[in-house]
């Protein structure tokens, strides 16, 4: 992705990677066994999984923004709400000519 967006001239202090949010695994059972289905995340591998994204900021010398860090600083995860997800989801899913239209600010 990163690669993709340097081939369109989008310099590197213009991307930032943003780690995925820690997971409260408390609150994930408990919306697992409301479907029907056993816990199937674990915040360990949400971690490994941010561990990569800060790995790979690194290696393509962008800015990232740790949020799994920095949203269990204190050891709290309760307050995370599912809304988040969601969100992080429907981005995720988003195309990248969208994305590089929201980077260089619609200029058409």
């Amino acid at each position: 992705m990163v690669q993709y967006l340097k081939s369109l001239d989008i310099p590197e202090s213009r991307l930032v990677l943003i780690t995925p949010p820690p997971l409260c695994e408390a609150a994930w059972e408990k919306e697992c066994l409301a479907q029907g289905c056993k816990l199937n995340r674990l915040n360990s591998v949400v971690g490994e999984y941010a561990n990569a994204c800060l790995h790979v900021a690194q290696d393509c010398g962008t800015d990232v923004l740790d949020l799994w860090a920095l949203m269990q600083k204190d050891g709290q995860v309760e307050w995370l709400a599912w809304s988040f997800w969601d969100v992080a989801n429907a981005r995720a899913t988003t195309h990248p000519e969208q994305l590089v239209e929201s980077i260089n600010g619609n200029k058409d």
